[in-house]
């Protein structure tokens, strides 16, 4: 067990998802519900009929902004759909955009568009301190700002840290990059041989934060088990990374499994794995169709760890509705780490086919 960290137990933690599903699936429509009193409320003093648009003491129709990472990947896709859900569900005006090719610096010319049109909330990932510039501007111009995804305040090799207060205490939905990686590893352990040996952790982004929260993490766990975790500094690209993990594995014949990082990483091991017919397992980090498919399959590929981008995009909206129409306070909640395997497999499809995950 880490040192400051309690030990994961697998049975609590899924009966405590189950818990906050289910006060989830209760509070989401009590709080439909006192929106809906307070708009007939206000429509009885105002004399006007109530409707989704109609917020306390104005007809106000308000609108919020969420920006994305990238248009390239599912998992923003999965966001976007929840985002403009939860804009139905709250009635108000949701703008959705992303990058053509994701990247901060693209991400920061989309928020200062955004500004521009003066919305009434944004939700935006912040992935760093040069976000900073950009948020404090939306919030100087009278903006509500929740962050999701991402809310990386620390110091990183080229960035300092944020410690703007203002910035800070902001509502964060989205995952627990750190612990997140100690679930995913402690996931991998039932599939590892006892006594030890080495696990090969592949970490397609090395400059990257969070695959480096993730990282920290889980090679920490793996080390208080008794087991030596290697580290392949991999690439956005697949192909590349089926070589890099192939040439790894040849080289390293004793890997006792893989643990990756995120999505680039995943499925390559997991082919390469197969197709060899090694006994190697592995685990990674976020879902997607590829790697959904190959677990389905009954290879080697053992388990995901998914962050569920549908809540991601849908309570930072909620979040914006209610302070807007209501006055609530945006609060923060944890989206991941829900493991998916071959106990829960038939449900998360479900929510797959119905573009919700």
């Amino acid at each position: 067990m880490l040192v400051g960290h309690a030990a994961y137990d697998p049975d609590q933690y899924e009966e405590a998802r189950e818990k906050f599903m289910e006060t989830g699936r209760r509070l989401v429509p009590r709080l439909m519900g006192i929106v809906a009193v307070c708009l007939t409320l206000a429509a009885c003093n105002t004399g006007t009929t109530p409707s989704a648009n109609t917020s306390p003491g104005s007809a106000k129709q308000f609108t919020v902004v969420m920006i994305g990472f990238t248009q390239q990947e599912a998992f923003w896709h999965s966001v976007q759909k929840g985002a403009e859900q939860a804009g139905n569900d709250f009635g108000v005006t949701v703008k959705y955009s992303a990058p053509t090719v994701g990247s901060d610096a693209a991400m920061i010319a989309l928020l200062d568009s955004a500004i521009a049109t003066k919305p009434d909330g944004i939700a935006l990932e912040y992935r760093g301190k040069d976000m900073e510039a950009i948020t404090k501007t939306a919030l100087g111009a009278g903006i509500k700002v929740v962050l999701y995804n991402n809310n990386r305040f620390e110091q990183s090799a080229s960035s300092a840290a944020t410690t703007d207060p203002a910035i800070t205490t902001l509502a964060y939905v989205g995952q627990d990059e750190h612990h997140s990686g100690e679930v995913l590893a402690t996931a991998l352990l039932k599939y590892l041989p006892s006594g030890g040996g080495r696990v090969l952790i592949v970490n397609p982004n090395p400059p990257s934060l969070v695959l480096g929260l993730r990282l920290e993490a889980a090679k920490a766990l793996l080390v208080a088990h008794g087991y030596s975790p290697d580290v392949l500094l991999a690439t956005q690209d697949v192909t590349q990374n089926l070589a890099l993990t192939g040439a790894y594995l040849q080289a390293h014949p004793d890997t006792k499994g893989i643990l990756s990082l995120s999505v680039p990483g995943t499925s390559p091991a997991a082919q390469y794995v197969d197709q060899n017919k090694l006994n190697v397992p592995v685990c990674g980090f976020d879902l997607d169709p590829v790697g959904f498919a190959l677990m389905k399959g009954g290879g080697s590929l053992k388990c995901i760890l998914d962050q569920q981008p549908y809540l991601q995009g849908y309570l930072p909206i909620m979040n914006l509705a209610l302070a807007l129409k209501s006055g609530f306070s945006p609060v923060s909640v944890n989206t991941g780490s829900l493991i998916i395997d071959n106990t829960n497999m038939a449900q998360v499809e479900k929510l797959i086919n119905a573009g919700l995950d």
